[in-house]
């Protein structure tokens, strides 16, 4: 059966997915210019990072976009990935070749919700985010409890959501999914709990099959605006209790879909067309985003945009992408000066210009745009030499992280941990640090088991080094899988 061979070549999957989109050289200097990683020293300039893709109103500007059969496969491969994980090996191995498994297609990127997730409101003392994930087919979430990681997690609590083909047939990807954990696993049982056409909640469990322990988990797979929703809870290692069992068919049941506006959208033609573009419905939208753009509308003509510099529906234009852009900058339009800023920074139909870049982003910034703040914050910081002003950059990295940029407490943990554009102060970086890291940021991740493991400031920790670095190398983050097996090489 298809998905069974699906399951065991998962990693092998990812790895071709990941290598078999090839881009042009300046979609290459694009997916580089936004990266905000560890791997850049700071002060250091122009670090390229060959594994980041730009995002333009949180959708990547680097997609594949199959044919329709194609997709369909992808979608239930992507739809039921979240429930295989449990299936597979630890994703950490100081060999790396377990990192694969969805994670090489997003090292280094700037995770973001897209415009549809659903709401699971778990307790911050009591759950942590193990790992994020977004591709252009998918967007995913992991939470674990405090003390654990993807590692050696007991339960595991995932979000995940397949974009695109909402009139998937649920109950035969249900049915199928189950029919292949039964192929090689004579104790696999598993029943449904609910079977709405669009909503459906069922469990299975085992007594161990595939070189793994005694599995139980509850699914609930919902057909939302953007794509498939999968949300299941897991424990490893027997049978839920009832009491917990309960609890949980109560809460997976009741969460829900939370449909906020796109960035780009303040009215419900553009959000439809926006809605569109996240389900690859690349035609339509560009047809539907016309007649709206040739009239002025300044997120209409910011979003065709999107869709001439990435080729969606459109041949590839990015002088076309420019004039669209300029026009909608023109009227006040934040999102657009930001994008605007991304083609002179990355050199996509224009020249390489981070001056100009940084000019373009200090407009969205001052319009209230929490990504050209952060931007701002990382140019004044990672730019050339001429531009630094790490007081600045300061400044920006905190009104972003006032305005919910997740990214901009990571950086400012930084500064306070280097003493550049901010006093020293090794305890306030580790926690800033520590507040990134639990909701899943690698890079802090990995900043907060370097200082455990050295003793700097904080308590040295080898237990919580270890385990801070297993989580940021789960996420793709290299110089974190690095340093663990310096320790490893180390302690043997």
């Amino acid at each position: 059966m298809l998905l069974t061979i699906i399951f065991f070549q998962l990693a092998f999957l990812a790895r071709v997915r990941a290598r078999s989109t090839s881009l042009a050289p300046s979609a290459r200097r694009a997916r580089t210019a936004s990266r905000w990683s560890h791997e850049r020293q700071i002060p250091a300039f122009a670090v390229a990072n060959p594994g980041h893709r730009v995002m333009m109103h949180g959708v990547m500007v680097h997609k594949v976009y199959p044919a329709r059969s194609q997709r369909l496969f992808r979608t239930v491969v992507a739809s039921l990935h979240s429930l295989a994980v449990v299936l597979v090996a630890s994703l950490f191995s100081t060999s790396g070749a377990d990192f694969a498994l969805a994670c090489e297609a997003m090292q280094g990127e700037e995770y973001a919700d897209p415009p549809e997730v659903v709401r699971l409101d778990l307790s911050p003392t009591r759950w942590h985010v193990a790992r994020r994930t977004r591709t252009s087919a998918y967007a995913r979430k992991e939470w674990v409890q405090p003390d654990q990681s993807l590692a050696d997690w007991s339960r595991l609590v995932t979000w995940h959501v397949a974009f695109g083909l909402d009139d998937t047939d649920l109950s035969k990807a249900q049915s199928d999914f189950l029919e292949s954990l039964r192929t090689g696993c004579t104790s696999h049982a598993g029943e449904d709990i609910q079977t709405n056409p669009s909503d459906r909640i069922f469990e299975w469990w085992d007594e161990g099959c595939f070189g793994r322990p005694a599995q139980h988990q509850l699914v609930r797979l919902v057909r939302g605006s953007i794509g498939v929703h999968t949300v299941s809870y897991t424990f490893k290692g027997g049978r839920f209790a009832a009491e917990e069992r309960a609890r949980w068919i109560g809460r997976i049941a009741s969460v829900p879909l939370s449909l906020r506006n796109s960035p780009a959208a303040s009215n419900e033609a553009i959000e439809r067309i926006y809605i569109d573009v996240w389900k690859g419905r690349y035609e339509a939208a560009f047809s539907a985003l016309e007649p709206l753009s040739e009239a002025g509308d300044a997120e209409a003509q910011a979003l065709q945009a999107q869709l001439y510099v990435e080729g969606w529906g459109v041949e590839q234009d990015y002088e076309k992408a420019r004039s669209l852009l300029e026009l909608a900058s023109a009227t006040g339009n934040a999102r657009a000066a930001f994008d605007l800023g991304q083609l002179h920074e990355a050199g996509l139909g224009v020249p390489v210009d981070p001056a100009q870049a940084l000019e373009l982003y200090r407009l969205a910034a001052e319009r209230g745009l929490p990504d050209a703040q952060g931007r701002v914050g990382y140019l004044l910081l990672n730019g050339p030499p001429e531009l630094a002003d790490p007081a600045g950059a300061y400044r920006w990295f905190e009104l972003a992280l006032t305005n919910g940029h997740m990214h901009a407490r990571y950086w400012l943990g930084r500064l306070h941990e280097i003493g550049i554009g901010a006093e020293k102060d090794v305890l306030r970086a580790a926690e800033l640090y520590s507040q990134a890291a639990r909701d899943g940021e690698p890079d802090a991740q990995y900043r907060l088991g370097i200082l455990y493991a050295t003793g700097n400031t904080v308590r040295k920790d080898m237990t919580a080094a270890r385990l801070w670095l297993m989580r940021a190398a789960g996420q793709g983050n290299e110089s974190a899988r690095n340093f663990y097996k310096q320790l490893e090489a180390t302690d043997s």
